[in-house]
């Protein structure tokens, strides 16, 4: 296991400081908007927190660039993937207590800091191996916590739930066998990765305000549609993660 240098301890520990502070104050003003979910929030965020802070001292070989050089603190591109990360309690409490206008704008907020931490990453070539796992991370977490919000309230297809559930499991029993073979590919958006973000962002953003909208306002062809084209969307990365993995394996065994 790769030590941690003192730099990159200090950095984690400032940095988790501050989001117990940030955390803290962001409660305060729960607070006043929505006394009853303030504990459950603070706690679950809280908690959320802890685990990003063990994962990452007991994970501590994803501390480098994707050069195999040790990071020496966590930079902007890090710091935004974990705050993504941290939204997920919130998004998730909040739609579930029936206020899907803020969680809505939180999911919004989310997806905005996830271009946001991606173009700094590129720009200023700050991609690290954390960021490249994370990343990936903060995004499924995100879309299963909504989806799952869907599925309980009927607000989507039985069957469009279980094609993103395939995904999921496709995407982490794929990532089981490759390292069994010692094959794993780097972690990268693929163009059919980038084009179901681009398509599921405003479609989950519509579809968590519909229940909210009169009755009749949105037609039900316009409703189903949103549904095929998210299972489309599914389903294309669901093929194109079928052929890196088949190509990670090949590569590798080409090579023995």
């Amino acid at each position: 296991m790769l030590k941690i240098s003192d730099t990159m301890k200090r950095s984690l520990l400032t940095f988790h400081l501050v989001v117990t502070i940030v955390v803290f104050l962001y409660a305060a003003l729960i607070y006043i908007l929505f006394p009853h979910l303030v504990l459950r929030i603070l706690v679950w965020t809280l908690f959320t927190e802890l685990v990003c802070a063990v994962f990452l001292f007991k994970c501590s070989s994803l501390l480098m660039d994707t050069d195999g050089e040790p990071l020496q603190r966590l930079n902007a591109a890090n710091i935004i993937t974990l705050a993504r990360i941290l939204l997920v309690p919130s998004i998730s409490l909040f739609l579930f207590n029936g206020f899907p206008f803020v969680g809505a704008a939180l999911y919004a907020l989310g997806a905005s800091l996830d271009i946001v931490d991606g173009l700094v990453a590129r720009r200023f070539d700050r991609v690290t191996k954390m960021g490249v796992m994370l990343d990936p991370l903060g995004d499924i977490l995100t879309t299963f916590v909504v989806f799952f919000y869907f599925w309980s309230r009927s607000l989507v297809p039985d069957w469009l739930f279980a094609i993103l559930l395939i995904r999921y499991a496709e995407f982490f029993a794929g990532l089981a066998i490759l390292a069994g073979f010692g094959a794993i590919p780097r972690l990268k958006a693929t163009i059919a990765g980038k084009v179901a973000a681009v398509v599921q962002g405003p479609l989950i953003l519509f579809l968590i305000i519909l229940p909210a909208l009169p009755e009749g306002a949105v037609s039900t062809k316009v409703i189903s549609s949103s549904y095929y084209v998210l299972g489309f969307a599914f389903v294309s990365v669901i093929i194109s993660q079928s052929i890196i993995g088949i190509k990670a394996l090949y590569l590798k065994r080409s090579m023995i």
